[in-house]
Formats: structure tokens, sequence, C-alpha cells
């Protein structure tokens, strides 16, 4: 069954030079799509959203984001960038489980929307062990957050974590996709 919802009486900030803002509009979204933004649309069988004054618009896309680092935040806030590095890249990350990436990613998935970030561009560089990648991804899905996957790894070529991807690792990036856009 097809959903349809009206948001009513939004100020409407529009990207679109045809339509522009609109200080009172409406905005209908069928099965989750915008199919039409104007003036008093005289939907009258759809949900109804009142949004009399909120602001309604695109979605916020950030284009830098180390989801598995939102468990760390303000952990070396008093630090050096050095200090920083040592701390999280290289104290911190090779401990990360897949559940503790997982959670990581979510949160800071849902701390973006909460944000009105709706696309990401999510630097996971933190599979130091299987699954995390997996488990991040799952998270991002889950979420409902669009992200693009960067896949990688960081850190002093010393350490037993820092290695390249296994083919094996990396087959599965061609089907990885969090949300549709």
């Amino acid at each position: 069954m097809a959903t349809r919802r009206i948001i009513r009486n939004a100020c409407v900030v529009s990207v679109d030079p045809e339509i522009g803002t609109l200080p009172r509009g409406d905005i209908l979204v069928e099965d989750g799509r915008i199919v039409a933004i104007g003036r008093d649309l005289g939907v009258d069988d759809a949900e109804g959203i009142e949004a009399d004054g909120m602001i309604a618009m695109p979605g916020l896309v950030c284009c830098h984001r180390h989801m598995w680092m939102t468990l760390l935040r303000g952990f070396v806030s008093d630090g050096t960038w050095a200090s920083y590095g040592v701390e999280t890249y290289w104290g911190r990350r090779p401990l990360y489980q897949a559940r503790d990436a997982h959670i990581a990613a979510y949160a800071g998935a849902l701390e973006a929307i909460d944000a009105g970030v709706t696309t990401v561009l999510d630097f996971h560089d933190c599979s130091v062990r299987p699954g995390n990648a997996d488990a991040s991804l799952d998270a991002l899905e889950k979420s409902g957050l669009r992200a693009v996957f960067c896949y990688g790894l960081e850190g002093p070529p010393d350490l037993p974590q820092a290695r390249e991807p296994t083919s094996e690792e990396l087959a599965p990036t061609h089907d990885w996709h969090a949300s549709e856009a």
C-alpha cells in the first residue's frame, strides 16, 4: 500500500530556482519520495504533518566522517594532534571489535540524522579485525542514513594491524550499499 504524507505550512527552503523559498508551503511525499512542493497543495487524502513555524530544507551532506570514532569524542580533548593519534588510532583502534564498530557507526549515524545530515562519507579506517567493516555497514544500513563507505587501514607500518586488505576482504565491497539514494 502506498504511503502519502503531506508536510503543511512549513517555511520551505528549496534548491530549485523555480520553487525558491516559500514562507508557507506544503511538501507532498509518496512512498518516501517528494512528488510536489507548493503553496496550499490542497491534498486531503494524506497523513498530515503540521509544520507551522518550522523549516523544511534538503538534508545536509557531510563529506568527512569517521563513524567508528563516535565513541571516542572528547577522549583527548586537551591533548595535541600527535597525542590524539597515539591515543585513538594507535591506542584504542586496535582494541575495536565488530560490536564496538557497530555501536559507534550506529550512534554516529543517528547523531548525524538528528543534526539534519542525510548523507555521509564514512572514512572507515578501523578494519583492524575481521568483521569491523561489515558491522559498520550493517549499522549504517539499519540507521537509514545514506553513506559512501571508504574502506581502509591506516597506521605505522610496524603495527600488525596496519596491513593491506586481502582480496577476500575486498570482494564484498562491490555489493555494499548503505541506503538507497
